[in-house]
């Protein structure tokens, strides 16, 4: 017999019925997700045996991408259009969508139900949304006799209001997006006129600005392409087409006051384009076939819940970028359109519209950062690389990037060039520091909410540890927000601090570096930092140096953390220097420097001949 229950809040514990564990101290137990630490003291009274999802080879990680890139791309054969492009479905963004996760979580049961022939108990704390009715029909229609303890009520209430939620999400994000283009063209209509002109051709410049993207002096420093603006402007025109992420008015006034070209994506909407996003979404009904298989199951409903509950999983930030994009090649000539390369939707919608409105310019795409193993969204299916929108050429930071892009994804139809570092220029600047041992650790987190896990694990262990915690947050998710998840009070926690230091120096200040996904691991490296790797109970890893070893060790929420920065501490000055050069050589060979001839790349002379 499987038992499944759903713990949503840990002081629902006590209503848990584990009155068969107290008599067989045999049961097993398989926790999906987190485990709170409280949920793991409660099963260890109850005499349960838990177990960790299992860690999968090589060959079976691979299976993994390549069985569920196959899903999606059946998927897109069956939709392909505008609308499905838009989807987080689509693109495989391991962030925005959740289906992946339901589908490892799907395996992880099977696995473990194969695996223990004793009895055994499935707690599931369920992932926003989960759809556990449906794991219930899975399992049962596999012949497991199964109890639920699911309140069907509160799943429903809980599905209702995240659909909700889209719902209120869409019509707030679509005022705001009507505000700021009325801002836009009030502040810039008579400056733009002026700048832009009609018989000119633009190289675009597709990127996000922050209220960090100008100096105090007023010069713009692009966060993602470094100064391949100013080398592209001495020779030819160049347009900058930005969301901005940071202050509205303030980066309005500053656009106006820069020596480049900038215009925000607003501009080149209007008020019907905003209607028109927001009326096809509501519309739109992907189709999902009736027996879609994944690891020998019928997933297809978890797929088809899964879109209702997200409207589809279309955001209309990604939409409405299809709809600016026409905006701006109606209106201006356009010869080459570049924008950063991670296969998102938004991506797709300017892809396609470069397409539709100006075909003869050249779509260039560019690998800014890191590729872990769990960025689904770009190693391309084979059956989908006919039809999927993509750009002409896919420019990456360095030799490893490319290859781990041409590992796990079929890119024999579009070339993939190693170019060059642009927004990590500065780590070719940086020599190694010398070796203390001052017991400070810097927590590096990210800006996605599954960071918290690694938080809450980090914070529970150094605690009264002896060794003092810096936390360094993501602009994307602040503390303030961060906070909320971790019931973190100052006072409780004397040897943790959160950062309000420049990068550089919080990697001064540190002995170590903990991390889960960020590209700030090489640059701690670079720097001679050991770094510690937070492994997740994922099937794919979300490490950027998933491929190297050197100067890095690893550890889960079941390992001590102590314990592993204490062997850091301990290692003889030879191997941390035979360690620091295999990194550095890694590192080196990840992202290659910026020179005149990798910004000339950028040009895409060569592939604009064969236009």
């Amino acid at each position: 017999m499987v038992k499944i229950y759903t713990i949503e809040d840990v002081s629902l514990l006590s209503h848990l019925d584990f009155s068969l564990a107290s008599k067989d101290s045999s049961k097993t137990c398989l926790i999906i997700n987190a485990i709170p630490i409280a949920l793991k003291q409660f099963l260890q009274e109850g005499k349960l045996i838990f177990v960790s999802p299992p860690q999968y080879s090589p060959d079976e990680q691979m299976a993994f991408i390549q069985e569920y890139n196959a899903l999606i791309a059946s998927l897109s054969q069956e939709n392909k259009g505008l609308l499905w492009w838009a989807t987080d479905l689509s693109s495989r963004n391991h962030y925005t969508c959740l289906v992946p996760e339901y589908l490892q979580d799907l395996r992880n049961i099977f696995y473990f139900l194969k695996s223990n022939t004793k009895p055994c108990i499935v707690v599931v704390e369920p992932r926003e949304g989960l759809i556990v009715s449906k794991l219930v029909d899975i399992l049962s229609s596999q012949g497991y006799r199964v109890v639920s303890r699911v309140s069907k009520f509160n799943q429903s209430l809980r599905h209702f209001a995240r659909r909700v939620k889209k719902v209120s999400g869409l019509l707030y994000f679509g005022t705001k997006f009507y505000i700021r283009l009325v801002q836009a063209k009030m502040n810039l209509t008579k400056y733009l006129n002026q700048k832009l002109q009609k018989d000119n051709s633009y190289y675009v410049l597709k990127t996000f600005t922050y209220d960090s993207s100008w100096t105090k002096e007023g010069e713009y420093k692009d966060s993602f392409y470094g100064r391949l603006p100013s080398f592209l402007s001495n020779q030819m025109k160049v347009l900058i087409f930005a969301n901005v992420l940071g202050d509205y008015k303030t980066s309005l006034k500053k656009i106006k006051e820069s020596d480049q070209l900038i215009v925000p994506l607003e501009y080149f909407l209007c008020f019907k384009d905003i209607v028109q996003a927001i009326s096809r979404i509501f519309m739109y009904h992907p189709s999902v076939s009736s027996r879609l298989m994944f690891g020998g199951y019928d997933v297809s409903n978890i797929v088809r819940k899964e879109l209702f509950f997200t409207l589809n999983g279309v955001q209309l930030y990604n939409l409405l970028h299809y709809f600016a994009t026409q905006g701006l090649c109606h209106n201006y000539s356009i010869n080459t359109f570049l924008m950063t390369y991670e296969n998102n939707p938004w991506e797709r919608m300017c892809t396609l519209a470069v397409r539709e409105s100006a075909p003869k310019a050249l779509i260039g795409g560019y690998q800014h950062s890191v590729v872990p193993q769990a960025a689904l969204n770009m190693f391309i299916h084979p059956s989908e690389k006919g039809f999927i929108p993509l750009p002409d050429q896919v420019l990456t930071v360095g030799e490893i990037p490319r290859n781990i892009l041409l590992y796990y994804g079929d890119y024999s139809q579009l070339p993939v060039t190693s170019a060059c570092a642009l927004r990590y220029e500065y780590l070719f600047q940086l020599r190694p520091l010398a070796r203390q041992s001052r017991k400070q650790t810097l927590l590096v987190l990210d800006g996605v909410p599954q960071t918290v896990q690694m938080l809450k694990v980090v914070l529970h262990q150094l605690k009264n540890s002896g060794y003092k915690l810096r936390l360094r947050a993501h602009p994307a998710l602040p503390w303030q927000e961060l906070q909320r998840h971790t019931h973190w009070e100052r006072s409780e926690w004397p040897n943790v601090e959160v950062s309000t230091y420049s990068l550089q120096e919080d990697l001064l200040w540190s002995d170590t570096v903990i991390y889960w996904q960020s590209a700030v691991v090489l640059e701690a490296m670079r720097m001679g930092k050991p770094v510690i790797h937070f492994k997740s109970e994922d099937i794919l890893s979300y490490d950027p140096l998933f491929q190297s070893d050197a100067l890095k060790w690893s550890v889960s929420q079941n390992d001590s953390l102590v314990d592993v920065i204490i062997s850091i501490e301990q290692m003889d000055s030879s191997t941390y220097q035979q360690q620091w050069k295999e990194a550095n050589a890694y590192i080196e060979r990840y992202f290659h420097p910026v020179t005149p001839l990798t910004l000339a790349l950028f040009k895409f002379d060569a592939l604009k001949s064969l236009h």
